[in-house]
């Protein structure tokens, strides 16, 4: 690259300080004619507290050690496209009255723009920061456009104020951004946008319509605080791990069910959503690929209560917009919770909550899949009709007696064998001791054996199950209408 030689007065400006001051102060030089471009700076530059009275022309400049252009005053334009940083450039507090452009520029290691103040057009098209950004503080006056920009360290925009169009279109977030209590008065563009790692608008205020349209998101979106007057778009976005909308403020309604790309539809990627402190209401969603977010376990009263509200919500989102399977889904996932996570039981009576809950998960589905009771009626008399077969010589004649099958065994003569085992004779047997008892409505105490304790607690069992099932199975008849009208 074609190399121009520094004039005196320039090394002067270099020597000076790039210390931040803690207010800003009167320029101390001024440079009527800065045409820099495609010069090559070795050595360390400072342009600290220095007036550009007309065009700054720092095009195709490559700096190869520090750039210091804190609390510089650029009364017109300013060129860095194509500027190469090698090493930290500080722009703190710096003042553009026209267009800074830094269309393509390189920021090979710090980039620090806090506190700056752009009156014009600040134009980032196409720049690459390799190490941290930072913009904190920064007021962009007119519009503010980073398409296409590559941020592959931190990138922050702690309180920073966009009064115009914010256009961060097509640009790549490989390491996070922070846009902590940003403030966007007017349209905020994310359009294709890539955030590879977390993305934070805590607190943020949006003034105008936010444009998330086919975002990718593969970490953490945090909302938390968040207030959005003009709503927000994320339709064809893809969903990130974990979304988070606690404390939001919105005037609009925000509609969920067009996030997500087909591949995560089509897949079984579960995005977890945090609804705490949130208007629930104005939300417009379906239960497919989102569940509700909840704190490690042990859960305390206060997130129990949160998350209970948040369920209720929901519950009641859903009916609103006849999201029936959602629904379905939602209240499966909200009967588990309570069943095994609620902090107001004591330890025993989470023990008893987990096994309730295994019970009624694969029993009947939480009470959404009654027809189960039928295939676990068959289950459950198959096996009892299996022990009792094996066994059944010793149950009737020590145990239980049943005079029929006890008179059938006594004519076909299997009392006359010396051992217990199992007998194809008595099969048949086995079934209508099995019916009578499993099914009976009643055990009749006269012809229990006390003494064959294991016996007796065996029948009972028997019985009791048998009960239940019964009583599942009336309530299922009833309630499916299968009888009457």
């Amino acid at each position: 690259m074609k190399q121009i030689i520094i004039p005196i007065f320039l090394l002067c400006i270099a020597s000076l300080t790039a210390i931040p001051q803690s207010q800003n102060s009167p320029p101390t030089d001024s440079i009527t004619e800065s045409n820099f471009a495609e010069t090559v700076f070795h050595s360390r530059v400072s342009f600290n507290k220095t007036a550009f009275l007309n065009l700054a022309n720092f095009r195709s400049t490559d700096f190869k050690k520090n750039a210091y252009f804190v609390e510089a005053q650029f009364d017109s334009l300013a060129y860095f496209m194509l500027a190469k940083f090698h090493d930290e450039a500080n722009f703190n507090r710096a003042d553009f009255d026209l267009s800074a452009l830094f269309f393509a520029a390189d920021f090979g290691s710090l980039g620090y723009f806090n506190s700056i103040d752009f009156h014009d057009l600040a134009g980032f098209t196409d720049a690459d920061f390799h190490d941290k950004a930072s913009f904190m503080v920064a007021k962009f006056h007119d519009e503010a456009n980073f398409q296409s920009a590559q941020f592959d360290s931190i990138a922050s925009f702690i309180a920073a104020k966009f009064h115009e169009e914010a256009n961060f279109q097509g640009a790549q977030f490989n390491n996070g951004v922070d846009f902590l209590s940003t403030q966007f008065d007017s349209s905020a563009s994310f359009i294709e946008a890539k955030f590879h790692d977390k993305a934070s608008f805590r607190g943020a205020q949006f003034n105008g319509l936010v444009n998330f349209f086919i975002a990718r998101f593969d970490s953490l979106l945090n909302f938390n605080g968040a207030e959005f007057k003009k709503g927000l778009y994320l339709y064809g976005s893809s969903l990130p791990m974990i979304l988070d909308f606690s404390g939001v403020k919105t005037t609009e309604i925000i509609d969920l069910t067009v996030a997500g790309d087909s591949t995560q539809r089509a897949s079984d990627h579960i995005c977890y959503i945090n609804f705490f402190d949130a208007p629930i209401e104005k939300f417009k969603l379906r239960y497919d690929i989102f569940r509700v977010w909840k704190p490690k376990p042990p859960i305390s009263t206060l997130d129990y209560e949160k998350l209970t509200n948040v369920y209720e919500g929901l519950s009641k989102n859903f009916k609103d917009h006849g999201y029936l399977n959602s629904l379905q889904t939602l209240d499966k996932e909200y009967q588990e919770f309570k069943f095994i996570q609620n902090p107001n039981k004591s330890k025993i009576g989470l023990w008893v909550g987990r096994r309730l809950n295994f019970i009624n998960k694969y029993w009947n589905d939480y009470g959404y899949d009654k027809s189960r009771i039928w295939l676990f009626t068959i289950g459950l008399f198959s096996f009892f009709c299996l022990l009792n077969w094996i066994g059944l010589l010793h149950l009737s004649s020590e145990v239980y007696a049943i005079q029929n099958v006890d008179n059938a065994l006594r004519v076909r003569r299997i009392y006359d064998q010396k051992k217990v085992r199992i007998n194809l004779r008595g099969f048949d047997l086995a079934v209508y001791y099995t019916v009578a008892v499993f099914f009976g409505l009643k055990i009749t105490p006269q012809n229990l054996n006390l003494e064959a304790k294991a016996g007796v607690a065996y029948i009972f069992i028997q019985y009791i199950v048998g009960l239940i099932c019964l009583a599942y199975l009336a309530n299922f008849v009833i309630s499916s209408h299968l009888i009457g009208t």
